[in-house]
């Protein structure tokens, strides 16, 4: 398993799979990251120098900007991160939602029969959060 995973190929900073040492040289997309700080599993690693004032790109989109000046394979954390997020208190999710059209019966049913004769539907929802809040 990759102990760094960068999202989105503009991200300047890529997500630590495991606990990382400070002193390893991990691979980033064909390049070699010296990291120089401990990282804990789920954290961010500078991919480049990040100056101060800076926007810090995950997902392909800014998550906030560097308070101060982030050495390449250094912790991007709250430490060192502000978020461009506004405080917005008030919020009202209003979905705007979509008219269906009455659907038409199916005439058969995937079925399996279980061993004491009963029979059983297999359905499987799977959820994927691809954004943790945002960053």
């Amino acid at each position: 398993m990759k102990a760094l995973i960068k999202l989105h190929p503009t991200d300047d900073v890529a997500i630590a799979m495991r606990n990382i040492t400070a002193g390893e040289i991990l691979p980033v997309d064909g390049e070699e990251i010296l990291v120089n700080e401990n990282i804990d599993k789920g954290h961010k690693v500078a991919l480049r120098d990040i100056n101060k004032q800076e926007n810090i790109i995950k997902y392909g989109a800014p998550i906030g900007f560097a308070l101060e000046h982030i050495q390449k394979g250094g912790w991007v954390h709250t430490h060192c991160v502000k978020t461009t997020l506004n405080d917005e208190l008030e919020y009202q999710y209003i979905p705007e939602f979509i008219e269906q059209s009455e659907a038409t019966p199916s005439p058969a049913v995937n079925l399996y029969r279980r061993q004491n004769g009963e029979v059983g539907i297999r359905n499987e929802i799977w959820l994927i959060p691809t954004v943790g809040c945002v960053n």
